[in-house]
């Protein structure tokens, strides 16, 4: 009887211990697996959004008048989203909203949209949007909002910008991950722009005119004296004379050379003047190419005594 009682104690020893190892091993075998599907979930939930999202205005560059419409696109990439708040701002003593923002059907939930008549008197634009339940998300690139804009500038070439502010602005994905990053495209506006027109620069067109001559001889009313034609020779009477062996008393157009007076041609008011005294020996004809009063400017007559 002793030994049967010991046989059947025995046993469940060592049943107990069968269950209890295999218990252990349970455990040991279980345990990695549970830490793998942990890090699976984990790694699922953290890659959820795994690219950026771009925001920007579309034309990124504007000249106003006259007003133009103005749209802020949504480059998702693969995200699909469902949430989106977009904050903007402008220089309202420059520009205004000459329109009401309207805003994609594509998330047809409208939590925020700032008035024409507020964005105006702030110069800032708040506009929130959500997807409704049921409706299919939108990824990729898609248009958000759409406003149209006027110039309240008048200051001829006048900048400014349009321009995101970045630390407001949030997009969420359908698991309620917010982008990582994002890259903002501001807009670039030239106001009153004005073309200058060059003055135009008069040209002489060119002309045959006789080759310079030098001072010749004219018919003198007295012996002794002579008056010489001093026609763009570049000299003063005084030279002319000098050279012809006398000394120069006075000058002018008329044929006794005593007039004082000379016929030039003024390189600024491209025509031919008459001077009719003020000239001495010493004034100096130089060449114009031009004629005026039948010689070539500018000329005198000289009276060589």
């Amino acid at each position: 009887m002793l030994k049967e009682k010991l046989n059947k104690i025995y046993k469940y020893y060592l049943k107990g211990k069968t269950l209890s190892l295999i218990g252990i091993l349970v455990i040991a075998i279980s345990l990695p697996i549970a830490l793998l599907l942990v890090q699976q979930r984990v790694t699922y939930k953290t890659q959820a959004v795994v690219e950026p999202v771009d925001i920007s205005f579309s034309p990124q560059t504007q000249t106003l008048p006259p007003d133009s419409a103005f749209r802020i696109m949504v480059n998702a990439r693969t995200n699909n989203v469902s949430f989106a708040r977009v904050v903007f701002t402008f220089d309202r003593t420059k520009v205004n909203l000459s329109s009401e923002i309207t805003t994609t059907s594509v998330m047809g939930t409208v939590i925020e949209r700032t008035s024409r008549t507020n964005a105006n008197s702030t110069g800032r634009a708040t506009i929130v949007l959500a997807v409704p339940p049921g409706q299919a998300l939108p990824t990729g690139n898609f248009e958000f909002a759409r406003f149209n804009l006027t110039r309240i500038s008048t200051t001829a070439n006048d900048t400014t910008q349009l321009q995101f502010t970045q630390s407001e602005t949030q997009v969420v994905d359908t698991t309620a991950e917010a982008a990582p990053s994002y890259t903002f495209t501001n807009a670039s506006l030239t106001l009153n722009p004005t073309v200058s027109t060059p003055t135009p620069i008069p040209t002489n067109a060119p002309t045959n005119t006789p080759t310079p001559v030098p001072a010749t001889p004219t018919p003198t009313p007295a012996a002794g004296v002579t008056i010489l034609l001093n026609s763009a020779t570049g000299l003063t009477c005084r030279q002319v004379c000098s050279n012809q062996g006398k000394s120069c008393t006075t000058v002018g157009t008329d044929s006794q050379a005593s007039n004082a007076g000379a016929e030039i041609y003024d390189l600024n008011q491209v025509r031919c003047i008459t001077l009719q005294g003020g000239m001495t020996c010493d004034a100096r004809m130089v060449d114009r190419t031009q004629i005026c009063n039948g010689n070539r400017a500018n000329w005198t007559r000289c009276r060589c005594e």
